[in-house]
């Protein structure tokens, strides 16, 4: 049998196609054959996912839910530049190495809500039509979302990043909550484009918060935070007001 034509991947192609069930493009959702496809998808997205195989790299796939597994410590949660039609769900989920959805399509809402992530949570580039919501996940390394573009809200409520929070120039449709948030970074936003508020009260942070020439359509809020290093927001644009009521900021306070 002919295998898969993408790279390093080990399946074999579907038919007369160059590619496995799970590169192969979707067909218009007109397509008599799109709802064979689409169950075909999802049937070997399980099976993979319950064999503990969390390779989906360049996949075209309907959803993906991995709540409340344990993925193995030799493999990690391999998304990159994979086009996702549904749901992503790791509520719970316990990743032992890194999760990468570099480059990554998802069309609806992305849910990693109390999930282990013992190493890196990589997001560059990455497009999530719906909402994200990390509330209360723990990232052992660094939380990389450089670049990515979120349609809805975003949520890192409770959440704990054992190294720097990177959101530069990430484009968010509503708020940024990062109340409560502990980092144990710096919580960079340069050139941010946030279409809600941003929220960091009570959040603790080991580093610098930095927003320079971000844009924040409502508010952007720090009270009782404690911040070790220094906050930088010059040149950002804020349509709302910018608190720090109660924060505790051990470097300087830089709004101009």
């Amino acid at each position: 049998m002919a295998m898969c034509r993408y790279g390093g991947c080990s399946e074999t192609a579907r038919g007369d196609s160059a590619w496995c069930i799970l590169h192969l493009d979707f067909p218009k959702e007109d397509d008599p054959e799109f709802t064979r496809i689409r169950d075909e998808k999802q049937l070997k997205t399980k099976e993979k996912i319950q064999g503990g195989d969390l390779n989906f790299e360049g996949t075209n796939i309907y959803g993906v839910d991995a709540s409340e597994l344990s993925i193995p410590v030799q493999n990690n949660a391999i998304f990159k530049n994979a086009t996702i039609k549904g749901r992503v769900k790791f509520e719970r989920t316990k990743i032992e190495q890194d999760a990468s959805f570099e480059g990554a399509k998802i069309e609806k809402n992305a849910s990693f809500a109390g999930a282990e992530i013992g190493g890196e949570a990589r997001f560059e580039e990455a497009e999530i039509g719906g909402d994200a919501t990390f509330a209360g996940v723990e990232i052992g390394g660094e939380a990389w979302f450089k670049r990515a573009k979120i349609g809805g809200y975003a949520t890192f409520a409770g959440a704990q990043i054992g190294g720097n929070a990177c959101f530069g120039t990430v484009e968010i449709g509503g708020d940024a909550w990062f109340g409560g948030a502990e980092i144990g970074g710096d919580a960079r936003f340069e050139e941010a484009e946030i279409g809600g508020e941003a929220w960091f009260r009570g959040a603790q942070i080991a580093g610098d918060v930095r927003f320079e020439e971000a844009e924040i359509a409502g508010d952007i809020r720090f009270e009782e935070a404690e911040i070790a290093g220094d906050v930088r927001l010059q040149g950002a644009k804020i349509g709302g007001e910018a608190c720090f009521e109660g924060a505790e900021i051990g470097g300087t306070l830089n709004l101009v």
